[in-house]
């Protein structure tokens, strides 16, 4: 079991890296057949937060730090507006409306013409704001982050490194809250370690692939991404 859970944390890793999310919305269904909430919402928050930082160590000097922090921030300050609201919500309503737009935003990539976002201040601190409010609100929004961030057509390499410092931030609060609940923990200290060296491996992966994809497929990869987590959003939003 402990083999299968880390070979699935290895390729969720290695899928997240590359296109900037996915790494929770794949892993966490998957645990929860074996192991309880707490238990999984912790541990993939770890796993995510040491995958954040694999990123970091990586591709330090690929991250666009005025667009990185610009858009950082706010994320981290409206999780928790976001956050507030949850149970005050229809979240099944909210998701279907979410998956809506993100769904128009792929067919308006697709078949119609690129989207592009200015890079200036105002842009990015509103993109960042609403991803952060959606992610507080639903704990789900990896797509939505990557749909904005993939409109500033930034190389494979930027576009990984700046999901990983805005996803660093919103994990540290959210690993913190977790265990300051006191979230137990199932596992042996040597599975924490073969978890580990899966992440780290899908990181070394990960870079060796970022830099030899073509731009085009990766942004490909993105869009198909949030074109499927769209669909799901609209059809099975619980």
């Amino acid at each position: 079991m402990i083999a299968l859970v880390t070979f699935l944390i290895f390729i969720t890793s290695l899928i997240g890296f590359i296109i900037g999310f996915g790494t929770s919305t794949l892993l966490i269904p998957i645990l929860l057949f074996w192991y309880s909430v707490s238990t999984v919402l912790i541990l993939v928050g770890l796993l995510h937060l040491l995958n954040d930082l694999t990123k970091i160590f990586f591709l330090f000097k690929e991250v666009p730090w005025r667009l990185a922090i610009f858009f950082g921030f706010p994320a981290v300050v409206m999780s928790f507006f976001g956050a507030q609201l949850t149970f005050l919500i229809d979240r099944a309503l909210f998701l279907r409306v979410l998956g809506i737009i993100l769904l128009i935003y792929v067919l308006v990539e697709w078949f119609h013409e690129t989207i592009v976002l200015p890079r200036n201040r105002v842009v990015t601190l509103l993109g960042g704001g609403l991803y952060g409010f959606i992610q507080g609100l639903t704990g789900i929004g990896g797509a939505l982050r990557a749909a904005i961030l993939t409109s500033y057509h930034m190389t494979p390499a930027e576009f990984v490194a700046a999901n990983g410092f805005v996803t660093l931030l919103v994990d540290l609060v959210r690993v913190g809250t977790y265990i300051s609940h006191g979230f137990p923990l199932e596992f042996a200290w040597w599975h924490y370690l073969l978890f580990i060296i899966a992440v780290l491996l899908s990181a070394v992966v990960g870079k060796y692939l970022i830099y030899r994809l073509p731009v085009k497929l990766i942004q490909q990869l993105v869009l198909i991404a949030i074109f499927m987590v769209s669909l799901k959003f609209i059809f099975l939003p619980h």
